[in-house]
């Protein structure tokens, strides 16, 4: 296995000619679902859960109570969804209008595309390194006790 280390996170060559498009062994999805499992299981948890995970709906909105309405927007939050939300002051009880968006994906290409970056790097030290370099650089990664996300 050949490894370095780039920005304080261990990358490994391994992974990168894998050939499957995935960061930390999780598959990049452009999909507008989002995997999502709110730990509240109230009935408007459970409509935010499912417009989440339906991949058709871009939209939803939530006529409710201002408590409900924080409620929900405080799980948006807690649970990092991929999803904007506003609040249409048209109206009574007002409607919160969530959007999803595609930010966690595209910071997700972003660092596939850092990764490509970083495994041509290890390419080009692979053919040009002697192999006890190497051999020297894998010991020492693998002595430390863990990577750290940089």
């Amino acid at each position: 296995m050949t490894i370095a280390i780039t920005n304080a996170r261990i990358v490994t060559a391994d992974r990168c000619f894998s050939g499957s498009l995935s960061i930390a062994g999780e598959q990049i999805q452009a999909l507008d679902s989002q995997p999502v499992a709110l730990a509240c299981r109230c009935e408007d948890c459970k409509a935010l859960q499912a417009f989440a995970r339906d991949p058709q709906l871009r939209e939803q909105r939530f006529r409710v109570r201002q408590d409900r309405r924080e409620h929900l927007q405080r799980q948006i939050a807690q649970h990092a969804l991929d999803m904007h939300h506003v609040t249409d002051r048209t109206g009574s009880p007002q409607t919160l209008v969530c959007r999803k968006t595609r930010e966690n994906y595209r910071r997700q290409c972003r660092q596939h595309g850092e990764d490509v970056a970083a495994m041509h790097a290890l390419h080009a030290l692979r053919i040009t390194a002697p192999d006890a370099d190497l051999a020297r650089l894998a010991a020492a990664v693998e002595r430390q006790p863990q990577a750290v996300e940089g």
